[in-house]
């Protein structure tokens, strides 16, 4: 099966995008400051877990080295995909 050059539903970062932009509309910042305080706060709602959440959905394999749980801010341990 033959695929097209970009396909976004195998492109992780088109699912934090569309959390983003979810979130940005929500919000109908009407202003460049409450624009920039919306999206600074729609930033901090895409976690480490929704991004490794997003690269399984689009099939790639991601790993957690061992003695650490996954998305630990601060633990100095990161995820691998692959």
């Amino acid at each position: 099966m033959s695929m097209p050059p970009y396909w976004p539903d195998l492109v992780p970062i088109e699912l934090g995008g569309s959390k983003l932009e979810q979130t940005l509309r929500s919000f109908g910042a009407r202003t460049v400051t409450a624009f920039h305080a919306t999206l600074q706060a729609a930033g901090r709602l895409i976690t480490r877990r929704d991004a490794v959440g997003g690269f399984h959905h689009c099939g790639y394999r991601c790993t957690q080295p061992s003695g650490s749980p996954l998305g630990v801010p601060g633990s100095g341990v990161e995820p691998s995909c692959s």
